[in-house]
């Protein structure tokens, strides 16, 4: 009896140490897959009374361009975000910044110069980011990305 009760207790005592050692494991594999670059592939309307949403494919180049980003991320807590702007003639041009991001469980934050904040939800299945805009009380935009 003496001897159940001993390895209970020892079984006991190491389970806290193995599930803390599972959950550090997945969120480095999260950072690892992260790092690299990445590009939006479509974007998805979803109006919120019906529950459905619209699929869009966006390229650098096509009509839905204004949602089209690229993002270089480094393990060293910087990225190459690049995306499409007006500009000062009007017209749209590429527009590439050095920016900050932290990652926070399956989060990427990003943080521009002026402080603004972006956050991108990974889902480890899909391995994808997805960025959710609200445009109006009625609609949100999710913009999805992938590993280029």
């Amino acid at each position: 009896m003496k001897k159940i009760l001993s390895m209970l207790l020892i079984g006991s005592l190491m389970l806290p140490l193995m599930l803390s050692c599972s959950s550090d494991d997945d969120e480095v594999e999260i950072n690892n897959y992260i790092i690299g670059a990445w590009k939006s592939y479509k974007v998805v309307e979803y109006y919120d009374f019906l529950g459905e949403g619209d699929s869009y494919e966006v390229t650098k180049n096509g009509s839905l361009s204004s949602y089209y980003i690229e993002m270089d991320i480094k393990d060293n807590g910087t990225l190459v975000f690049s995306y499409w702007a007006k500009g000062k003639n009007g017209q749209s041009q590429w527009v590439e910044g050095l920016e900050s991001y932290t990652i926070k469980g399956d989060i990427l934050s990003i943080t521009d110069s002026s402080g603004d904040t972006m956050d991108f939800v990974f889902d480890s299945k899909a391995k994808t980011l997805c960025l959710l805009i609200n445009t109006s009380t009625q609609k949100t935009i999710s913009l999805y990305l992938k590993k280029k």
